[in-house]
Formats: C-alpha cells, structure tokens, sequence
C-alpha cells in the first residue's frame, strides 16, 4: 500500500474490517446449517414408530415417527397438486399420509420394486377439511357396521398424520436462521468486499507523486469533511468513500446534478452524478435520503467556487449537450 493519508487509510482499514465481519458472519451460517443437518440426521436416528407415540401419548411432540408398510398407499385427496393425503398401514394400524404427489410416487415406486417401504417424516396436525375427506373416503363402500362414526374416527384418528420427510421443528429452523444469517453475510460481505477490492484497485493506481498530492489535500486545514456523505472537500479536490472510491479534481467537471432513489415515490438515498471533461461519468455521496439537500447545496456550492465553468442539474438541454 503506498504512502497515503492516515484519514484514506481508515476509510479502507473500515471496508477491511466490515468484508472479514462478512466472512465470519457466513461461517456462523455455515455452522448454523450442519447443525441442522445434525439435528435432522439425529431425529431420524431416534425416530420411534407411529403408533408407538400415538400409544405414548408423544403426538404433541417434535419428533420422528415411521410406519413399515407392505401396501401402495390409498390417495383420498389433495389440494393444488401440492399437497396429497393417503392412507397408509402396517399388520396393526392404518394411518394417514401428508405428502406431494412426487413424493407418493416414490413411495409406490418402492414398495411396487422393493415389496415394502419405511416412510418416515414428522407429526402433522391436520384440519378438519382433510379429516373429513378421510373418513368419507374410508366409510364409502362399507356396509354400514364397519363404517366409523365421525366421533370414533377423531378418536382413532387424533387429528393427525405423518408429514412424510418433514424436517422436526428444531432442524427446520436451524435451516431457516442460517439462510437468514447467510444472505445477511453475503449482504455485508459482498458490500464491504467490493468497496475494499474496488477502494484497494484505485489506490494501487495512483503514482506516488498523485498519492502525496491527494494525502496532502485531504489532510490540509481548508479540506471540509462531510460525514454524512463520506464525502472530502478539499481545495483542489472532490474525495467520496461511498460504494466506490472517487478522486476527481474540480477543475476536471463539466457538469454535476442530484440523482435520488424513490421507493413507492418516496426518496430513499441519494447521490450526486458528475460528467468529467474526459466523458467519464462518476458517482460521489451516497447517501441516505433524509437531510440530503444541505449536503447537495455544500457540495455544488464548492464545486461552483472552484469551478464556475460547470453546468448544474438535470434537464433535456443538458442530456443533449452531454450525450
């Protein structure tokens, strides 16, 4: 790293610091999913069969349950092919299975290849909609003394079934809140890490003799910092520390305007756009929305002091002229 002012050090020593929170933010994302993984893996190991909770009275618990079946499972209904719910049964039992249609048909592809199959998932509670259709389901073509009485029913039945390869409640949300810590890591990390790389890449390319120079403005008694923008007024240079590292002398502007972010029509963040004499177009002050218009009226004002030659705002005339 050349031989920089310790205020331009500082500005890159914070993207440093807020790229490796990101890196350590992920990895607690990372650990956060295998113990998910975990997690899940020791509920399937410690799953116990179905109607043993259900003779434990365990159905009110976040666990694994299987069910040894030798039969294809029976279709009774379904809701937009997203969820289908079948019954299914060992030599003692008959229960009911939560499932997508992909799912069930793995499961009769397993058990019409292999001649049985263990279908294993969580306890689901189901709504009356769906118990309903299972006892309707199961009383059609009864005679009438075998058929369920809806009391009966909701008492073998319990209101509920397994949700076959359902995640327990402690495993799914390990997933959840490392997704959640992941994109906030990625968020942070890839923030902090393009500003870092990118303020790293701007640095690299000044000469020693431009490195001085702007270490020198930046640190004389007349430069003007205006934090909210991270933005250096100095006497014979612009120096901005947002998403990009800008360096641009006032004497190299030809034309500045506001440029502001609106969600809903209501301006969220803001910056200032410049036209350089070279045709390059840069991007200084990023800001929030609010309190924007005293950081807008500084900047143009000192851009104006020391070059009155530049054109201010945004119209038809303009974009023409600059096209």
């Amino acid at each position: 790293m050349k031989d920089i002012s310790s205020k331009i050090q500082k500005e890159i020593n914070g993207t440093r610091t807020g790229f490796i929170v990101g890196i350590v933010i992920l990895l607690i994302a990372g650990a956060l999913f295998f113990w998910g993984i975990s997690s899940g893996n020791k509920s399937k190991e410690d799953a116990i069969y179905f109607g043993q909770a259900y003779n434990d009275g365990l159905l009110e618990e976040d666990i694994c349950v299987y069910v040894p079946i030798s039969d294809e499972p029976w279709e009774f209904g379904s809701y937009d092919n997203s969820e289908y719910y079948s019954y299914i049964w060992d030599d003692n039992d008959l229960y009911i299975l939560k499932s997508t249609k992909s799912e069930l048909d793995k499961i009769k592809k397993e058990v019409a290849t292999k001649g049985s199959y263990i279908v294993m998932g969580t306890i689901t509670k189901l709504n009356d909609e769906v118990m309903d259709f299972a006892l309707e389901a199961y009383n059609e073509g009864e005679d009438p003394e075998n058929q369920f009485t809806k009391e009966n029913f909701e008492g073998y039945m319990q209101g509920v079934g397994l949700n076959y390869k359902a995640q327990t409640s402690k495993s799914s949300g390990l997933y959840v809140l490392a997704l959640i810590v992941g994109l906030f890591a990625l968020l942070i990390g890839g923030l902090y890490g393009l500003r870092f790389f990118g303020y790293s890449s701007v640095i690299k390319k000044l000469s020693d003799a431009e490195a001085m120079q702007i270490s020198g403005e930046i640190d004389s008694p007349q430069t003007e910092y205006i934090k909210k923008a991270r933005t250096y007024l100095t006497p014979r240079y612009i120096m901005s520390f947002g998403n990009k590292l800008v360096f641009v002398r006032y004497e190299d502007i030809v034309w500045a305007y506001e440029f502001v972010q609106r969600t809903n029509f209501v301006p969220t963040a803001s910056n200032i756009r410049l036209r350089t004499r070279d045709g390059q177009n840069l991007i200084i002050s990023d800001m929030a929305a609010a309190g924007r218009k005293e950081v807008i009226r500084k900047v143009f004002e000192t851009i104006y002091n020391r070059n009155p030659e530049v054109d201010f705002g945004y119209s038809q005339d303009l974009i023409q002229k600059y096209r």
